[in-house]
């Protein structure tokens, strides 16, 4: 594919993953190209890109010509799913050996996962480097990023010293903004898109927050873009002892975890350098000015936000929900993220938690029955 805005041939997904394969950086292994995993929505199913396995480490990996949002959920979404759907094979096994009914020669793409580790990866032409720092920030997740045309040729050595690189210059940067007095900006209360009149209807409509927390609406992240534009989480929702990262999405989608996720993971990593500054100044003797404009909440912020001991949860605010995303959300590796689909349900805790346990039973059994139909996942197998 041709793009115009430079005249340069973009490699497709599937060139990504043979670029990737070719440059043997996995390790000795068998590839299995479009993995289908779970159950199908209209006759389709969501499919991994690669699923590689070696003789220690069974990776899942996403590809993207340029690294996105929707990739960090992706990987993290279809991986919940493949380990539940691995655990399901698990009982199946279970029982028929437990009846004398196993085959020697089950197909070698079953229980994948024994004795191995998993691991998660995007390959990508080009990379973005907030996202790229946000898949490093040890979120419960580690997320390897193969940005193919920046690092040439591939290997763990240039991997991990371009990781080292990007963080620290990342650090570098932010600490010297918030030396020079940057605070990132937010909105008390918006209502002027889609986004915002969700986040009002889980604010004023349901008793999902506490009452007595602090709301701070589009709030900046870390540096600014090339075009002067800072990532923006949908709301910051601060209670006394917990922290809230909600994003607000028409229907869910993988994009909306990438990104709740994400910016999760540069908000405590913003936190952090404000902590750090702060401990600087007090060691020192030092003293910052209060900015004059929103003085009071600036002390209330910096009093409470930046506690350590507060509990950080996450959350996605909808209309619509998607049964499969949904689920993957409570097996994510890393935090939970609740789902708050407020078209489909009254909010409440109780019926959430009710909702979560229907659907995940759901899906199993409808997993059980297929499997013990003799259902087998379809790929496209290569040994490398």
């Amino acid at each position: 594919m041709m793009n115009e805005q430079n005249n340069e041939i973009e490699k497709t997904e599937g060139e990504l993953i043979k670029e990737l394969l070719d440059s043997n950086i996995l390790g000795e292994g068998v590839a299995y190209l479009e993995y289908e995993e779970g159950q199908p929505n209209k006759g389709k199913y969501k499919k991994i890109d690669l699923l590689y396995v070696t003789p220690t480490d069974v990776w899942i990996i996403e590809a993207k010509r340029k690294l996105n949002w929707k990739a960090l959920g992706q990987v993290l979404g279809y991986g919940a799913l493949f380990l539940l759907q691995e655990e399901i094979l698990k009982e199946r096994e279970a029982h028929l050996k437990k009846w004398g009914m196993l085959d020697d020669e089950e197909d070698d793409a079953e229980l994948m996962t024994k004795d191995k580790n998993i691991r998660y990866g995007i390959v990508c032409s080009k990379s973005d480097l907030q996202i790229e720092i946000a898949c490093h920030l040890g979120m419960g997740f580690q997320i390897d990023i193969f940005p193919l045309d920046e690092i040439k040729p591939l290997n763990w050595e240039k991997l991990r010293k371009r990781r080292e690189i990007i963080i620290n210059d990342y650090e570098r940067l932010m600490q010297e903004n918030i030396y020079r007095g940057w605070e990132p900006k937010y909105k008390e209360h918006s209502y002027s898109n889609t986004e915002d009149f969700l986040i009002n209807k889980l604010l004023y409509d349901s008793d999902i927050l506490e009452e007595d927390g602090i709301i701070f609406e589009e709030y900046e992240l870390g540096l600014p873009d090339e075009y002067g534009q800072h990532k923006r989480i949908d709301l910051v929702f601060l209670a006394p002892e917990t922290i809230w990262i909600i994003e607000a999405k028409t229907k869910l989608n993988w994009e909306a975890i990438g990104q709740v996720l994400g910016y999760g993971a540069l908000f405590l990593h913003q936190e952090e350098l404000f902590h750090q500054l702060k401990n600087y100044y007090q060691l020192w003797g030092l003293s910052r000015d209060v900015p004059k404009s929103n003085a009071e909440e600036y002390r209330v912020w910096k009093k409470s936000i930046r506690k350590k001991h507060h509990k950080k949860k996450f959350g996605i605010v909808c209309y619509k929900s998607d049964s499969a995303i949904e689920i993957a959300c409570q097996f994510l590796k890393g935090p939970t993220v609740e789902v708050f689909p407020v078209d489909e349900i009254a909010l409440s805790w109780n019926n959430l938690k009710n909702r979560k346990e229907i659907l995940i039973k759901k899906y199993e059994d409808s997993m059980r029955r297929a499997i013990s139909e003799s259902w087998k996942p379809k790929y496209k197998k290569i040994k490398n």
